[in-house]
């Protein structure tokens, strides 16, 4: 029998209902009371997006909050209900409160906690999930649709050993992680400390050097359009690096290709964000990204005299970001700027030998960027494979190499 994924299950591993599995705790509390107000309130934005990491720890109390929430204690697996398609899963480690749009899941004796995380994050469930979406027409999952879901269950010794082998396949991820971030951490240290060293007695506008254009447009009219093509949008423009793993396809018109298509070189500015510290974040435009298109959050800067890597390395400084910071608009919560506002961004006059030094050390650093960068995204690849393998059975891990 085929699982959600496609692929055949093992024959001694029998078929199982999620819901059978686990325990879903009754009942919510007062998260303004003693002592649960003190515990950490896990909601759907603390998780990261398909690693089952908490991007943030603070108190209900912290948070202010006042309605109802769920407890969960070591091991039980929360899954987020709503947009089910970004794997918001984890495993908790203390006593926490989760918010009513995560499904509390208590593990039963026949399911190990750490093997029934990893199914939740694999492709199998991932698949179950975004046909529950493309069914309903809304991002979320309730009760009755997770009682659908299920499953080819391994016995317990195979779980147990399943789960040890992706803990270590995370470890290594992990390990490349810090690594990769060394070396950014060093890139930016070189990179600032030369910057501060170019004369800025003589000083122009970003305006001067490049030529600005906003992004484009988007809208429900564009599914009637025979053309498509790939377009960037502010999640692939990452501050120095352009995030390529998740692009998205939009109709289009042909005099909008001319206009909108981005050349290699071309310069990416982020028009938005929620967080002050990433507005005005810039990305250069590689081979690989040549001919896309990019929304209307996005402004594009093109210049035929000024290197990238300098332009680059300006719009990232710390004095671009003081700019920002000092001169960014806010409303509902969503800091912005403005193409007059990126067009006046003072910028050193540029002479031939500053732009080469900047050319000279961002290649050089670079080299050690993309290296560990290539082996986090190689270690990546293989757990990956590995877990989808693991997780349907495709390959067995046997009782003695537990």
């Amino acid at each position: 029998m085929p699982n959600a994924s496609g692929s055949a299950r093992p024959r001694d591993w029998p078929t199982r209902r999620l819901l059978d599995l686990v325990e879903l705790p009754q009942g919510q509390v007062d998260p303004r009371s003693h002592p649960y107000c003190h515990w950490p309130l896990i909601a759907p934005d603390h998780v990261e997006s398909a690693t089952g990491r908490l991007l943030k720890i603070r108190s209900a109390e912290e948070q202010r909050a006042i309605s109802g929430k769920y407890t969960v204690r070591p091991s039980d697996v929360v899954l987020s209900k709503i947009r089910p398609a970004l794997r918001k899963v984890i495993r908790v480690e203390t006593d926490a409160l989760c918010s009513a749009d995560m499904y509390p899941l208590r593990p039963r004796r026949e399911i190990d906690s750490r093997f029934l995380f990893r199914l939740l994050l694999g492709t199998d469930f991932s698949v179950f999930a975004e046909s529950l979406a493309g069914r309903s027409g809304i991002p979320k999952i309730n009760r009755s649709e997770l009682g659908e879901y299920k499953f080819s269950l391994p016995p317990l010794h195979e779980q147990l050993r399943v789960a040890e082998i992706l803990d270590a396949a995370d470890s290594s991820c992990q390990s490349a992680e810090l690594e990769l971030a060394k070396h950014q951490t060093l890139t930016d240290a070189m990179m600032r400390a030369l910057l501060n060293s170019i004369d800025t007695s003589e000083m122009v506008s970003v305006g001067d050097c490049y030529s600005i254009t906003a992004g484009l447009t988007l809208g429900p009219y564009r599914q009637a359009l025979a053309r498509t093509a790939p377009y960037l949008r502010v999640a692939n423009v990452q501050r120095g690096v352009l995030d390529l793993r998740d692009i998205t396809v939009t109709g289009i018109q042909q005099a909008e290709r001319d206009r909108y298509s981005l050349k290699t070189g071309d310069l990416l500015v982020v028009e938005g964000h929620a967080d002050p510290y990433q507005i005005g974040r810039c990305a250069q435009v590689n081979d690989v990204a040549r001919r896309f298109l990019y929304q209307n959050h996005l402004f594009r800067l093109r210049s035929s005299n000024i290197a990238p890597e300098f332009g680059l390395a300006w719009l990232n400084s710390d004095t671009a970001r003081a700019y920002w910071r000092a001169n960014c608009a806010t409303s509902s919560g969503l800091y912005t700027i403005n193409g007059a506002l990126l067009a006046q961004m003072p910028m050193p006059l540029p002479t031939g030998e500053a732009q080469n030094r900047v050319v000279s050390l961002t290649r050089t650093l670079n080299e050690a960027v993309e290296a560990a960068a290539d082996t986090l995204g190689k270690l990546r690849m293989v757990k990956k494979g590995l877990m989808d393998d693991l997780l349907t059975g495709r390959v067995r891990v046997s009782k003695s190499s537990a």
